[in-house]
């Protein structure tokens, strides 16, 4: 292989890589823009929230449910995402514990 053909190859892998990172964070609710440009910890609680409103619905309030979407729909504007400080994350984080939390102690008592 000559040095044009192995260039080649890397750029070839390199797209797909990108386009197989991109699918697994839309897939977690988050876009790929927004991934590199914010915090660690409300990417966290955006990932969770997501997760929860997919997957543990059933288990929140209204309040809960709402407080969430909200988040969620902040996150997709840059204006309204800088705004966001560690306590409205830690909000978020915090609904999410409480619904895995119902979660895990409906599957305990159904299994005892």
């Amino acid at each position: 292989m000559n040095k044009q053909d192995i260039q080649h190859q890397i750029r070839w892998q390199a797209t797909r890589d990108t386009a197989s990172t991109n699918r697994w964070l839309s897939s977690c609710g988050i876009d790929e823009m927004t991934f590199v440009k914010t915090d660690t910890l409300l990417l966290k609680a955006q990932q969770a929230a997501h997760q929860t409103l997919q997957h543990s619905r059933h288990s929140l309030t209204t309040t809960s449910t709402q407080a969430l979407e909200v988040f969620i729909t902040a996150m997709r504007t840059s204006t309204d995402r800088r705004k966001l400080t560690n306590t409205c994350a830690y909000r978020v984080l915090n609904i999410c514990s409480k619904a895995n939390r119902q979660l895990f102690k409906r599957n305990r008592q159904a299994k005892g």
